[in-house]
């Protein structure tokens, strides 16, 4: 057993499933940008992604980061997490819009990034209730 291997011989069933710890979706820009409104849009869109990867894997999350990396490669992360999951993409706007707020802006950024963490599966979420409903 041990000969095949050490020969790169094994016929036994690779077990190639695991779990997520995050999922998320960020860009690098073709040229770095300064202004607020096109940086909000791009992260946006990346959030709007990376929750359509989490519906896609029945996950929830509890937690949000916003990642900027800076025109000299400096890069930095904030996050908030809450204590019920994110219900839409759109939900997450509020936070990405502070957490953005947060992040000093000297320098032009060239990348920004969306990331779900903190998951759990969707099967264990309760649905979110209408204030009208009786």
């Amino acid at each position: 057993f041990y000969y095949d291997i050490a020969h790169g011989k094994d016929l036994r069933q690779v077990k190639a499933e695991r779990q997520h710890k995050s999922v998320g979706s960020e860009t690098t820009f073709r040229d770095n940008l300064s202004e607020d409104a096109p940086l909000l849009a791009q992260i946006y869109e990346q959030n709007a992604d990376a929750f359509s990867q989490l519906q896609k894997k029945q996950l929830i999350a509890y937690t949000i980061t916003l990642k900027v990396k800076y025109a000299d490669f400096t890069q930095i992360t904030r996050s908030h997490t809450l204590s019920t999951s994110f219900t839409s993409a759109e939900s997450a706007h509020y936070w990405l819009d502070k957490l953005f707020t947060d992040i000093a802006r000297t320098l032009p950024i060239r990348l920004v990034g969306v990331t779900y963490s903190s998951l759990a599966p969707a099967s264990q979420s309760l649905p979110q209730l209408n204030l009208f409903d009786f």
